[in-house]
């Protein structure tokens, strides 16, 4: 969903600070943390398989507090209409845990037995039954997919239209793959010619929602009409995500755009989603995302604060055990608008994280904790806590255990700007290395006519840029420094297209954010396929990064990429063999981060020092091109 609060940020400072002030959190707060902490090491075998979240959740359901000696300290984990809980499992898939799960009261959603994956519905009192199985690891809260909002004037703007007739091109023998929340509305689409009479949806896989994937691919349609199109919904979970993205590729889609992310989403290591892109792109697949409409640094709505743990010192007269962390001016983060929910992660490794950290949050005085996330890592758990609600003005506490190690931290509040934020907002797989990202920029205050260099980006895209510590693996990519300094830099977005225009749908008649921009990017890419079919994915990468207008700062910049796709410079870079493109582009000219020849030896235009393995794809940087205007 468009966010449209606006609010000034600043970008934490990194180092040691001043201890907590006593004015910042009372004596209360403190006796509620120490109960807090009483109670998590108390926890049995059982219990610590559950999230926090829900071990509370199953405490309230059976009347008691969440946390004996805490009483202000709730759950607030939002359940379905129904009162029951969606959770995801770590478990293999089998008949008798369906059976188990049936005789509670619940519901399996979905099942992956690549990924040991059940998402189902629970009643919240029988959380705990379900986690005393043997053959299930972990049940987490389940999250539900982000949309970031379409529509459609960038046929004229990013000048498809003119682009077709003067080469040529319709996007014909290119199958598109589309992956949002629903196919609703797409019948009738087809029977207005608004969607080509070969669209279709996956089996089993038409989605729940607002129709936002029939909008999307009528962007498409419009761009490229002769391409053809397949649905599949981003879902149940991330699970579910990662299987539509594989079966799309089976079904022969060549390029694969989504809208979609998971607040959830691993961050420094590819989760599901993430390998699944890694799978489809060594297929021979592009594979697009949009960005999201999470804010940037740059128009002050950041939703996102990344960085090394700044030790603010002890709790003192809070909590005489432990470390906080300072975002500079404060040792805590508020939400300056609305409410949202709050996903912490750090760079452990997700699988076997050892280093404790926690969330806590207070109330706006300070004076009490309203909720919390306090699951155990012991050396096999996810190095992520999640609270479902946080409302504005309430206090963010990140706090680590003293034998904890320092780690680069990430805490984002997709639903609403912090205080204190940084730049970095793009989640996940859309921030990947195998992923081209897309920014937007409004087309209607174009279009008929055309973007030109003047033309601005939304204020609500996202920015980048993405670290990542690990290889798919677990491998580190710096083995001892998992701080601001390791790890590896990936430049996103990777580009920016048009949004704003106008679909046939009841609700996306004129519809902002990069949803839009991400198919509109995604049927440019169709023309330069039908015009050349013989080019492999990572050339067509390579066209469209380099067909773009430059509008933010020169060259690359982590707000719009390389700038705003043009369909007519795609085509033109089309033309040529890429070959004799690529040198009479780049010639001596070596990308961003490559010192001499000598470091480049097998000619593709990437530092093999910095390159390492993705799976069976290379992971490689971007690359700036000589010129973005042809």
């Amino acid at each position: 969903m468009q966010r449209t609060a606006i609010v000034i940020t600043l970008l934490a400072s990194i180092g040691a600070v001043s201890p907590v002030r006593g004015e910042e959190f009372s004596p209360e707060a403190g006796a509620q943390m120490a109960a807090i902490r009483a109670e998590k090491a108390k926890r049995t075998p059982v219990q610590r398989k559950l999230a926090s979240q829900l071990l509370y959740l199953s405490r309230e359901a059976a009347g008691t507090d969440a946390v004996a000696g805490a009483k202000d300290v709730k759950s607030r984990v939002q359940l379905e209409t129904d009162g029951r809980v969606v959770v995801d499992m770590t478990a293999v898939p089998s008949p008798a845990l369906a059976r188990a799960i049936a005789d509670v009261g619940g519901t399996v959603i979905y099942e992956s037995a690549d990924a040991g994956s059940v998402r189902a519905s629970l009643p919240a009192k029988t959380l705990t039954v379900i986690a005393s199985r043997a053959d299930v690891k972990r049940i987490v809260k389940g999250t539900n997919p982000i949309a970031h909002q379409v529509t459609n004037e960038s046929d004229a703007a990013e000048k498809a239209n003119k682009a077709r007739a003067a080469f040529g091109v319709n996007g014909k023998g290119v199958k598109v793959g589309v992956i949002s929340d629903s196919a609703k509305y797409s019948t009738q689409s087809k029977a207005a010619g608004e969607l080509p009479a070969s669209f279709k949806v996956l089996p089993g896989r038409f989605g729940f929602g607002s129709g936002e994937g029939t909008a999307m691919s009528e962007i498409i349609h419009d761009i490229a009409p002769g391409a053809a199109i397949v649905f599949a919904e981003a879902g149940p979970g991330r699970s579910g995500f990662a299987d539509s993205i594989k079966l799309l590729r089976k079904a022969g889609c060549r390029i694969i755009v989504d809208d979609i992310s998971y607040s959830n989403e691993w961050q420094f290591q590819d989760d599901a989603i993430g390998k699944a892109v890694n799978n489809v792109v060594a297929n021979g697949a592009i594979y697009l995302s949009a960005c999201g409409n999470e804010g940037s640094l740059k128009e002050g709505n950041s939703t996102t604060w990344e960085g090394d743990f700044a030790d603010g010192g002890e709790a003192g007269a809070l909590y005489p055990v432990g470390r906080i962390h300072s975002f500079g001016i404060n040792n805590y983060n508020t939400l300056t608008d609305g409410s949202s929910d709050a996903v912490f992660q750090w760079s452990d490794e997700y699988h076997s994280s050892s280093n404790d950290y926690d969330i806590y949050i207070l109330n706006s005085a300070g004076t009490k904790i309203v909720d919390s996330s306090t699951d155990y890592q012991d050396g096999s758990q996810e190095p992520t806590e999640y609270v479902d609600y946080v409302a504005r003005g309430e206090r963010i506490l990140i706090w680590k255990d003293t034998a904890a190690a320092p780690r680069y931290l990430r805490l984002s509040c997709t639903g609403s700007p912090l205080k204190y934020g940084t730049a970095g907002q793009v989640i996940g797989h859309a921030a990947t290395g195998n992923c081209i990202g897309v920014a937007a920029s409004d087309a209607t205050l174009v279009a008929p006519g055309a973007f030109t260099k003047a033309s601005k980006l939304e204020d609500y895209s996202s920015d980048g840029p993405h670290k990542m510590f690990y290889r798919p693996d677990g491998m580190p990519i710096t083995p001892g420094n998992f701080l601001a300094s390791g790890g590896l830099t990936i430049n996103t977005p990777s580009i920016t297209a048009g949004d704003g225009g106008r679909t046939s749908l009841t609700g996306f008649k004129h519809f902002y954010g990069t949803s839009a921009a991400a198919p509109a990017a995604a049927g440019i890419a169709a023309l330069v396929w039908s015009k050349d079919p013989g080019l492999t994915n990572s050339e067509v990468r390579t066209i469209l990064e380099s067909s773009c207008l430059d509008i933010e700062a020169p060259g690359y910049d982590i707000n719009s990429g390389y700038g705003i796709l043009m369909a007519d410079f795609a085509l033109k870079n089309t033309l040529s063999s890429l070959d004799t493109w690529r040198k009479s582009n780049f010639g001596s000219y070596l990308p961003t981060g490559i010192a001499s020849p000598a470091a480049d030896p097998d000619g593709d235009g990437f530092d093999n020092a910095t390159e390492f393995s993705m799976g069976t794809s290379p992971m490689k940087k971007n690359i700036l091109p000589i010129t973005t205007s042809p």
